[in-house]
């Protein structure tokens, strides 16, 4: 039977910050390199044979140290990238909140 493990990257400022990501192209922060340094420790000896990535930056980076510990190499996919969130944006969660708060209820009543 095929098992497929999904990995969120690890974190970026903007995770931190709690800002609207989207398809902006934000590299791992010290914390999120930390993050993938553990991930990788934990999964050195599990019987992983394909890696597949988005093409953001932090994705890039998590899957890449993942594929050194384990000697293979990462496929990208565009298709994996993460939505356009348009205006949202760089902008933090609280102000897209306070800001739009119909079209943010309208967002996180969809989201579940």
């Amino acid at each position: 039977m095929v098992q497929i493990l999904l990995i969120r990257p690890g974190t970026t400022e903007y995770d931190q910050q709690r800002r609207v990501q989207g398809t902006l192209d934000i590299p791992l922060c010290e914390d999120g390199r930390q993050e993938v340094e553990t991930l990788v420790d934990a999964l050195r000896t599990q019987p992983i044979a394909a890696i597949y990535a988005s093409p953001c930056q932090s994705a890039d980076q998590t899957a890449e140290a993942l594929a050194q510990a384990l000697d293979l190499k990462v496929k990208t996919l565009d298709k994996l990238q993460n939505l356009d969130q348009g205006l949202w944006q760089g902008m933090l969660v609280s102000d897209v909140k306070s800001k739009q708060p119909k079209v943010y209820r309208q967002f996180q009543e969809q989201q579940c």
